[in-house]
């Protein structure tokens, strides 16, 4: 605005430097800062921003459609999963077979008969609310919440423990969980994500 490039306080930086990550030298952006490169400044990890309050993160709406038009609950690519569950599970949302999706397998054995079920689950967005869901019949679901408070995973109930969990560095963990002293009937397991 005032054309100079200098001051005491420092020199200038264009909006487009404003908006890379070597910009900011000494910032913390594995565990305090985040930023989209070239599309947002940068933001607070646990505070990202949702201008439209769809609890979709703007970051991400700007990388999967290029604006804030979409809604939580549209489906771009005609997948079946609306873009709530996808952004929720890091999926791609304007290919239909994009996406790692969630992987359920069985390990049978005695007494550590068991499903284990592995995904991918937004560590960078509060607003979301996730629920690990059985059934033995795939009309009765019981749901057990599983929820992040920044730094650890708890679950809301016994019927499933967490066996496994990484952060990923890009606002996802990927995390893997099996049931536990629930009846050998319940041969189902199913993500639930919702907003707070």
């Amino acid at each position: 605005t005032t054309g100079k490039i200098g001051s005491a306080g420092g020199s200038g930086k264009t909006t487009a430097e404003m908006m890379q990550q070597g910009t900011f030298e000494g910032w913390d952006f594995a565990g305090t800062w985040g930023i989209r490169e070239s599309v947002t400044y940068p933001y607070l990890r646990y505070s990202p921003p949702d201008s439209d309050q769809d609890s979709l993160l703007d970051p991400w709406e700007y990388d999967a459609f290029g604006s804030l038009a979409q809604v939580a609950l549209g489906d771009w690519d005609r997948d079946g999963k609306n873009h709530l569950l996808e952004h929720g599970l890091a999926l791609n949302s304007t290919e239909p077979s994009g996406g790692a999706d969630i992987v359920a397998t069985f390990a049978s054995g005695g007494a550590e008969s068991r499903l284990v079920c592995s995904f991918s689950v937004r560590a960078d967005n509060p607003r979301l609310r996730y629920f690990v869901e059985l059934s033995d019949d795939l009309v009765h679901w019981a749901g057990v919440p599983l929820l992040f408070d920044g730094s650890n995973w708890s679950l809301g109930g016994t019927a499933v423990a967490v066996t496994g969990a990484d952060d990923r560095g890009d606002g996802t963990w990927g995390l893997e969980f099996a049931t536990s002293g629930v009846s050998p009937s319940r041969r189902f397991m199913r993500v639930r994500i919702e907003a707070r």
